[in-house]
């Protein structure tokens, strides 16, 4: 965000801080919207309008408390908050009708991985110099728990298939 903000007006550089946030909770809608096949598939699609109408009314009920005390930060929070949960719900739901194998830890901690090195990126970027080294210790750390999961699921694959 430091180099990509001089492409914008410098009036809007205040809101840069929610960026991150708000592609967290978009990224989420993106996962909401592949796994709504279920629904589609057995011919539920009540579930659709259920869980929909259960995110607005986390949007609207997190709005109406969080917007005056953070303002647009509360916002942005409530859009991740809304599509994390309608994601969740219609994963629960989807499970009990048309289970599907998801490897929720291996994406799971791909997802708030990132997350979290882009939050120490931006962070410590603007206050110290140090924030590439910090940045390269937090990704090999989360590098090698991801393949310590991975090698954890394939040998338990293996072993079971034998």
């Amino acid at each position: 965000l430091g180099i990509f903000k001089y492409f914008i007006s410098a009036a809007y550089w205040s809101g840069l801080e929610i960026v991150p946030l708000l592609l967290l909770g978009y990224l989420f809608l993106g996962v909401y919207y592949n796994m709504t096949v279920w629904f589609k598939i057995t011919d539920r699609t009540i579930y659709g309008t259920w869980i929909t109408g259960f995110g607005a009314l986390i949007t609207i009920a997190s709005n109406y408390l969080l917007i005056p005390y953070f303002g647009i930060t509360g916002s942005a929070f409530v859009t991740f908050l809304c599509y994390f949960s309608m994601t969740l719900l219609c994963y629960v739901s989807g499970q009990r009708y048309y289970p599907i194998p998801y490897t929720l830890r291996r994406d799971f901690l791909t997802i708030f991985g990132g997350y979290t090195i882009l939050q120490i990126y931006i962070s410590y970027g603007q206050f110290s110099g140090s924030y590439g080294i910090l940045t390269g210790i937090l990704a090999s750390i989360l590098a090698l728990i991801s393949f310590w999961f991975l090698e954890k699921n394939l040998i338990r694959r293996n072993f079971l298939s034998a």
